[in-house]
C-alpha cells in the first residue's frame, strides 16, 4: 500500500500488489481500479483500488509465470533429452566416440526427476508446518511405474531415430489408446464430439507421420534415412499404447486413494526406479543378436564419465522432469486442465521451432496440418471448444446418468487396508477426473 495525492490533491491509497515508490513499470503512476486488468495504462484513480482487483491481478500474474515456467520446462524436457542422445562419448571399451544409445539409463534419469517431485511434496509440507497424520498407499503406484518404465524406453528410441518434432507431435495419438481402453476396461461411453476428436487426433498423426517422411533422403542405411524415420514414427506411436495402459491403470487402482498430486509421482518415480536397477541387472546380462548386452549399463555410465556436458543434459533432464510436473499441477488447481491442455499444445510447437532453428530440421505445411489437426483433435475430445452442433454433447440429464453409472460401477480402492482412516474415505472416488490427453497426474489435487 502507498499513500500519496492524485493530481487533484486528495489522499488517495494505491494497493497493487507491489511497491508503488519503486522503481518498475508501476511507480509513480496513477493506476485506474480495473485498469490493470484491462491492460490498460495508469490513469488518474477515482478512489481506493479494492483488494478484489489486486488480487485477481495476482491472480493472472501468477498464472502468466506458471504458464510461462510448464512451457519452457516442457519444451527443455524434450530438446534436452534429444540433445543427450545425440551426444557423442566414448565407452567403457575405447576406441570411436559413439553417440548416447541407452534408452533404459536414460528413463532412470526420468525416473530421478520424478522422485525430485516427492522432495518437493515433503518440502511443502515442511514450509506449511502440516501435521497430518493421513496415510496413503504408495504400493499402488507400482503397477503404473512398470507401465511407465517400457512406455519411456520405447519412446526414447523412437525419438533416437526420428525428429524431436515429429516425436513431440507423435505422442498426442495417445489419446486414441486412452480411448479405446476406457470404453473397453473402464465401460466409458463416447459421445459424438469424442468420435470427431478422435477421428481428428487420428487424421493428424496420419499425416504428421507421412510430413517426416518427405524431406528425409532416400535409402534407409543413413542416420536420417527413411526407413529409420519410419521405424521412429512407429515406435513413439507403439510406445502410447503403453501410456494408455498406464493411465487406465492409474485411474482404477491410484486415483481413488485421493494421493496428493507431488506424492503420487514422487512414489511412481521410486517404485519405478527400483524396477527398472533390477531390469537393468537383467538386461545386462541378457545378450542381443550380436552378443552384445541388450542395455549395457556399464557403457552407458562409462560415456557420462567420459563427457561432462553428457551428465549435464541429463540432469537437465531430470529437473525439467520435475519442475514440468510441479508447474503442471499447480496450473490445474489454480486454473484448469483444459488450459493446462492448451499449454501443452504450445510445448509441441516450441520443439518444432527450435527444431527448425537449431537442430536441422526442414519445415513442410503437411508438418502444420498435422499439428493443428492433433491440437484441435485433442481440445475437441477433451470440451475444451465446443462444436455448434448441441446434438453431438450429452444433455444435463444425460450427464447425470452417466455419472450415476460411473457411481455404479465404482470399487473400493485397492490394496485399501493402507488408506488413512478419516472420515473422508468413504468418499473416495475412482476416476471422477480422467482426462486422457493430459498429464497423468490431473487426477486428484488433494491436499496435505
Amino acid at each position: 500500500n502507498a499513500k500519496s495525492k492524485d493530481p487533484s490533491g486528495r489522499n488517495v491509497q494505491l494497493q497493487l500488489g507491489v511497491d508503488s515508490e519503486r522503481s518498475g513499470p508501476w511507480s509513480r503512476q496513477w493506476v485506474r481500479p480495473g485498469a490493470l486488468r484491462a491492460g490498460l495504462p495508469g490513469a488518474p484513480p477515482s478512489g481506493r483500488m479494492n483488494k478484489k482487483e489486486v488480487q485477481e491481478f495476482n491472480r493472472q500474474m501468477k498464472q502468466v509465470l506458471l504458464a510461462l515456467g510448464m512451457l519452457a520446462s516442457g519444451t527443455a524436457n524434450t530438446v534436452t533429452c534429444k540433445l543427450a542422445m545425440s551426444r557423442m562419448s566414448v565407452g567403457r571399451h575405447g576406441g570411436e566416440p559413439r553417440s548416447f544409445n541407452h534408452p533404459f539409463v536414460m528413463a532412470g534419469f526420468m525416473f530421478l526427476g520424478e522422485i525430485f517431485c516427492l522432495g518437493a511434496y515433503y518440502l511443502s509440507r515442511l514450509r506449511r508446518r502440516s501435521k497430518s497424520k493421513k496415510r496413503y498407499n504408495a504400493s499402488a503406484c507400482a503397477l503404473p511405474a512398470c507401465c511407465d518404465i517400457m512406455a519411456t524406453s520405447i519412446m526414447y528410441v523412437g525419438l533416437s531415430l526420428t525428429t524431436a518434432s515429429t516425436y513431440q507431435m507423435l505422442r498426442g495419438s495417445v489419446v486414441l489408446f486412452t480411448a479405446s481402453f476406457s470404453v473397453l476396461f473402464l465401460k466409458r461411453k463416447q459421445w459424438g464430439f469424442h468420435w470427431i476428436g478422435l477421428f481428428t487426433v487420428f487424421g493428424g498423426t496420419m499425416v504428421v507421420g507421412v510430413s517426416s517422411l518427405v524431406n528425409a533422403p532416400s535409402g534407409g542405411g543413413g542416420d536420417n534415412g527413411i526407413g529409420q524415420l519410419i521405424t521412429g514414427d512407429v515406435l513413439v506411436v507403439a510406445a502410447q499404447i503403453f501410456t494408455a495402459v498406464q493411465m487406465v491403470v492409474e485411474e482404477r487402482f491410484v486415483s481413488g486413494h485421493d494421493m496428493p498430486a507431488l506424492l503420487a509421482v514422487g512414489c511412481e518415480g521410486s517404485y519405478g526406479m527400483l524396477a527398472l536397477i533390477l531390469l537393468l541387472v537383467v538386461l545386462q546380462f541378457a545378450p542381443n543378436q550380436n552378443g552384445l548386452p541388450i542395455e549395457d549399463s556399464l557403457d552407458a555410465f562409462a560415456q557420462i564419465r567420459n563427457d561432462s556436458k553428457l551428465l549435464m543434459l541429463l540432469l537437465l533432464n531430470s529437473l525439467s522432469i520435475a519442475l514440468f510436473n510441479a508447474f503442471g499441477i499447480t496450473i490445474t488447481k489454480v486454473s484448469s486442465a483444459a488450459y493446462r491442455m492448451v499449454l501443452d499444445s504450445m510445448r509441441t510447437l516450441t520443439v518444432w521451432v527450435i527444431g527448425l532453428a537449431f537442430a536441422g530440421e526442414y519445415f513442410h505445411w503437411l508438418q502444420v496440418c498435422g499439428f493443428v489437426l492433433l491440437a484441435v483433435g485433442t481440445m475437441l475430445y477433451n470440451e475444451g471448444v465446443r462444436l455448434p452442433c448441441s446434438g453431438l454433447y450429452p444433455t444435463d440429464a444425460q450427464r447425470e446418468e452417466e455419472k450415476a453409472a460411473q457411481e455404479a460401477r465404482r470399487v473400493r480402492p485397492a490394496l485399501e487396508e493402507n488408506l488413512m482412516s478419516s472420515p473422508r474415505a468413504s468418499e473416495l472416488r475412482v476416476g471422477d477426473h480422467f482426462t486422457p490427453s493430459l498429464s497423468r497426474w490431473t487426477l486428484h489435487m488433494g491436499g496435505n
